[in-house]
C-alpha cells in the first residue's frame, strides 16, 4: 500500500439534496485533495487545490430565479494567475463573480480593487444579486457594487464552471473550501449566513 500518492476529486457532491454535483472526468483537470498521502487543508479544514488549470462543472444548472435573483458565498484563496476568470476567480486582479458557459461575459460588472487581495489569504466572499445590481462582500464588508451582467438577469439553464471561466484557459489557479449558491436574494440573511460560515472556518 502506497500512502504517498496524490489524490484528485472527480465529483464534488452537492450537499443540498438537489443533485447539483460538480464533476470532472478528465484526470489531468481534476482539483487535488490529497498531496503525497496527506489531506490538503487550509486552517485545519479540507481544501480543494484548483491549481494546474483544474476545474469542475455542474451541468443543467440555473443560477438565478425567475426574477434574476441569486446569492453565492465562497471560502477560498485566489491563485497567482491574474489572467484567470474562474468562478470566484480573478480578472485583472479586481473582478469577482459567477460564471456560466452560455454567458457572453463571465462576470457581473461589479469590480473589486486589487488592494487587500493576495495569494496567501483565505477569504469569505459573498455576492448578492437583486436582479439589477450585484453587490460583493469580502469578510463581511462590502467592497463593490455594479450592474449585473445580462447573462444573469435573464435566468437560463447552462453549465456552471467551478474554478474556471467558460473557456478552459480562464482558470482561478487557487483554492476553494466551500461554495454555497441560492437562487434568491439573501440580503436579509447575508450577515447570519456569513457568521455561520465564519464560525466554522475562523476567517475573520
Amino acid at each position: 500500500f502506497d500512502n504517498s500518492v496524490d489524490g484528485f476529486v472527480e465529483t464534488w457532491y452537492d450537499q443540498s439534496g438537489n443533485g447539483n454535483d460538480a464533476t470532472q472526468a478528465t484526470a489531468g483537470s481534476q482539483p487535488k485533495i490529497v498531496n503525497a498521502g496527506s489531506l490538503v487543508t487550509q486552517g485545519g479544514k479540507a481544501n480543494l487545490d484548483f491549481s494546474n488549470s483544474s476545474f469542475l462543472s455542474v451541468s443543467s444548472f440555473t443560477i438565478a430565479n425567475a426574477s434574476g435573483h441569486y446569492s453565492a458565498m465562497f471560502v477560498g484563496k485566489r491563485g497567482t494567475d491574474t489572467s484567470g476568470r474562474g468562478f470566484w476567480g480573478v480578472q485583472s486582479q479586481d473582478q469577482w463573480g459567477l460564471t456560466n458557459t452560455s454567458g457572453a461575459n463571465e462576470m457581473s460588472v461589479a469590480t473589486v480593487a486589487a488592494t487587500g487581495y493576495d495569494t496567501t489569504s483565505t477569504n469569505l466572499h459573498s455576492q448578492i444579486n437583486d436582479g439589477t445590481n450585484t453587490t460583493i462582500f469580502r469578510d463581511g464588508s462590502q467592497v463593490a457594487t455594479g450592474t449585473t451582467d445580462s447573462s444573469f438577469t435573464s435566468p437560463s439553464t447552462s453549465t456552471l464552471r467551478v474554478g474556471s471561466g467558460r473557456f478552459d484557459s480562464r482558470v482561478i489557479n487557487g483554492e476553494i473550501q466551500e461554495l454555497i449558491i441560492y437562487n434568491s436574494d439573501e440580503t436579509s440573511t447575508r450577515t447570519a449566513l456569513e457568521t455561520n460560515i465564519n464560525g466554522h472556518y475562523s476567517i475573520f
